[in-house]
């Protein structure tokens, strides 16, 4: 059994990580866009292992806003996101209008097949509980026969599939995917157990990747809060400038752009920049790494040198004012330009 932290590091690189993992990695990635596969699988059409079935036409006159008995809860693209939101922005039409194969069943994905903006043509959603349904005429309904359908779920989110995606969407003010292409499209087929054990994994990941958006919205929100309780009116407390109780207060120096290296070589220095200050008052420096050589550390950007515990403040934006703590994973680091120091004497 894997650890789902080992799952992301092992995945984060296309080639398969050596030592203890296992894990057969040939079939996706993780990259910070989600998950793709690689290209070491054998595939099938699409259409070989699913039926694709085209959305519901009406006519406007026959919508209505809010549900009636013999009227049926249509989707549009605006419910296809994250998850499919099967709650709201619904509308209804008549039930004859919906064939038996175009309600939507547990584990159907649904696609948006028509719009007039890119970016919503090809999102998929998958229908992860029983819901008495359908979707409307520029979405189809994609239902797994012959292959895992959260497998297929999590490819059709893939950055492979949203290539092959802009690939193939057509026209010059409504972007439009073809059934035909959709039929003919290729798709991983690995075995129905290692689909399965590719399923258990990402769902793992998913989770750890919600609670992490939990996680930063529950501080995001906790810190004024705090901040309000400590500081807030009616607290009488003293009040002493910064330059009475910090022993050190500059901003940082940008080096020429060829002088900031993304990945460093040892002795290098870590070099922070405005977006390495996280909303939530910490220092994200793994996600974008950038680093500069020990020698302009020690030269031009002598001034600008910053140590565990110094306080940082963003002094361009937006926003403005983003406060971190720089942590010890480095006895010593750099700061750009937009980036005030704060050292407590």
């Amino acid at each position: 059994m894997f650890r789902p932290s080992l799952v992301l590091s092992c995945c984060w690189h296309t080639r398969q990580a050596s030592g203890p993992a296992k894990l057969n990695l040939g079939w996706f990635f993780f990259s910070g866009n989600g998950w793709c596969h690689i290209n070491r699988s054998p595939t099938i059409p699409l259409g070989e292992v699913a039926d694709i079935v085209r959305g519901v036409s009406f006519d406007k006159s026959e919508v209505l806003d809010t549900p009636r008995s013999g009227y049926v809860p249509i989707l549009r693209a605006g419910n296809i996101a994250t998850k499919l939101n099967t709650c709201d922005d619904l509308v209804w039409v008549p039930e004859a209008r919906v064939g038996v194969e175009q309600f939507l069943k547990r584990d159907d994905v649904a696609i948006c097949m028509s719009s007039g903006s890119p970016a919503v043509v090809g999102k998929t959603a998958q229908l992860t509980s029983d819901w008495r349904g359908s979707v409307g005429a520029f979405c189809a309904i994609i239902r797994f026969r012959d292959l895992n359908p959260r497998f297929g779920a999590y490819w059709l989110r893939s950055p492979g599939f949203m290539a092959w995606r802009d690939s193939q969407a057509q026209g010059a003010n409504i972007q439009n995917l073809r059934k035909a292409e959709l039929d003919r499209l290729p798709i991983p087929l690995p075995p129905l157990a290692e689909q399965a054990r590719i399923v258990q994994l990402l769902d793992e990941v998913e989770a750890l990747r919600r609670l992490r958006t939990q996680s930063d919205r529950r501080t995001a929100d906790l810190i004024p809060s705090l901040f309000d309780q400590m500081f807030g009116e009616g607290k009488d407390f003293p009040s002493r400038k910064l330059v009475e109780i910090c022993g050190f207060i500059t901003k940082g120096t940008t080096p020429r752009a060829c002088d900031i290296k993304d990945n460093g070589d040892p002795g290098d220095i870590p070099f922070l920049k405005v977006y390495s200050i996280t909303d939530a008052g910490s220092i994200e420096f793994h996600s974008v790494p950038s680093f500069i050589s020990k020698h302009l550390h020690e030269g031009l950007l002598a001034r600008s040198k910053v140590y565990p515990n110094d306080v940082l403040m963003n002094i361009v934006g937006p926003p403005l004012g983003k406060i971190g703590i720089v942590p010890p994973e480095y006895p010593e680091w750099n700061i750009n330009q937009a980036i005030a120091i704060f050292r407590q004497r």
